[in-house]
């Protein structure tokens, strides 16, 4: 699972909304945020690092990246600095459920993997259908010319 791959883009998400609060001089924010998911990253590698060792660790900073990410999100759209579309909440909750499924269930069933993740490209093709659509067609009306 690369779990310290996920978190550096995590924390680049992290930067993207927390510039938000820098240009309206309210840094403060970016602080308490992180501080945040640091706690939560220290208490889940007290938990997780007994239990699961080196992959506990990567985890707990995964999850402390995104603990930072949601509040640091739910900060700038209350003050209105900061949109997230449902059906990104929708892509986003799909991407956990399925990380979740293939660590718990099928950790060492590449048939289940396969499958979940056939599921889920079917699930993000009917998401983005509009869109695939019209690449379709920009696509089609630059080979007729």
């Amino acid at each position: 699972m690369p779990y310290l791959y996920l978190s550096p883009l995590l924390l680049m998400i992290f930067q993207v909304v927390e510039n938000q609060f820098i240009i309206i001089k309210k840094s403060y924010y970016s602080a308490l945020t992180l501080s945040v998911g640091a706690i939560a990253n220290i208490l889940l590698n007290w938990l997780l690092i007994p239990i699961m060792g080196i992959e506990g660790a990567a985890l707990s900073t995964l999850i402390g990246y995104t603990l930072s990410v949601i509040v640091m999100s739910f900060v700038a759209i209350r003050h209105k600095l900061h949109f997230v579309s449902k059906r990104f909440l929708f892509i986003s909750a799909m991407m956990v459920l399925y990380l979740i499924l293939v660590r718990l269930y099928f950790y060492e069933n590449i048939l289940g993997q396969t499958f979940l993740s056939i599921v889920s490209i079917l699930i993000l093709l009917q998401l983005y259908k509009e869109e695939l659509r019209l690449i379709y067609t920009r696509l089609r009306a630059q080979q007729i010319k």
